[in-house]
């Protein structure tokens, strides 16, 4: 009886370590849900409106994007730690331009710019990036609480060397757009980079599915509450006032008093940007002169509803 033929088909032993189906799916899904935070946090930053979207998920050696890379691409390093390895950050050239002058307080109409980065305008853009990984953090928390940080930018990737040329990476692209100009940032992570959390990426049980979950106007106050929670806003105690004529007032002197119209034993009214939210007494604790919350103010909104 005469064997069946089989025919040999060539194997690439670098496929081994690409990510499966469900785990670029889930991959995928985390980074919707940091293009929508970072579309939110960069609008505030930049003080004007920022689209962002994801692009196609993409699997290849190292070696292989790089040589796909335009000769200006600009790249940024960073840790996430507790991950090993190092993340990297692909910006279009005309992207990071823009992103630089919108940090040094340019307009919202920006002027695109093709030449490579100084020296400074990479200091900038070093300085600038925290946010985009602050958004990144966020939305990765259902998988790895992660904290990131920026080392450098490097003008020349052909050069880099923190990932083996050999091993595999997985690219997220996004797509941005501000002040007029369009393009891409990507996020570049390798297997190794990847390898403590690729059980996390297979089981849909370890994600809470935040971006599902939350959707319409809730995920819009959640972001918004996100960022209010960061404002700062000016808090002051009025210890009293008093109404005086301009005579008077032109006649005070060092040593004058002016009595209050507040007495001694009253609370004290606590504004909050100049809009009085609480009532306090004042105590003292050492060298410390400190302010106790007695309660809170009622006001009245429109439509006669206290808040």
């Amino acid at each position: 009886m005469a064997r069946a033929m089989r025919t040999a088909r060539p194997f690439d032993f670098r496929q081994s370590h690409l990510l499966g189906g469900d785990q670029m799916r889930t991959l995928e899904r985390v980074s919707i849900h940091w293009a929508n935070l970072l579309a939110t946090y960069l609008t505030a930053f930049l003080r004007g409106k920022v689209t962002c979207s994801v692009g196609e998920l993409t699997q290849r050696v190292f070696e292989d994007l790089l040589n796909t890379l335009p000769e200006r691409a600009v790249m940024a390093t960073a840790d996430l730690d507790p991950l090993p390895g190092v993340a990297l950050l692909r910006i279009d050239g005309v992207v990071a331009h823009a992103y630089i002058d919108r940090l040094l307080g340019g307009s919202n109409d920006v002027v695109p710019v093709d030449r490579a980065l100084t020296e400074i305008d990479s200091e900038v853009l070093v300085r600038g990036l925290p946010i985009v990984f602050d958004a990144l953090s966020e939305a990765w928390t259902s998988i790895e609480k992660i904290h990131a940080q920026v080392h450098a930018v490097d003008v020349t990737p052909q050069f880099l060397r923190v990932v083996s040329l050999q091993d595999s990476v997985v690219e997220i692209p996004l797509e941005l757009g501000f002040a007029g100009v369009s393009g891409f940032i990507s996020l570049i992570l390798s297997h190794e980079l990847l390898k403590p959390v690729l059980f996390r990426l297979s089981s849909a049980a370890q994600l809470s599915e935040p971006d599902e979950a939350i959707t319409g106007d809730a995920e819009d106050t959640r972001r918004l509450r996100s960022l209010i929670k960061g404002a700062s806003v000016e808090v002051s105690v009025v210890l009293g006032d008093a109404r005086i004529s301009v005579r008077d007032f032109l006649a005070l002197e060092p040593g004058d008093v002016v009595v209050l119209a507040q007495k001694a034993h009253e609370p004290l009214r606590v504004e909050v940007q100049g809009v009085p939210k609480f009532r306090g007494q004042p105590q003292a604790r050492g060298r410390r002169l400190n302010l106790v919350i007695a309660d809170v103010v009622q006001t009245r909104a429109k439509g006669g509803r206290a808040t």
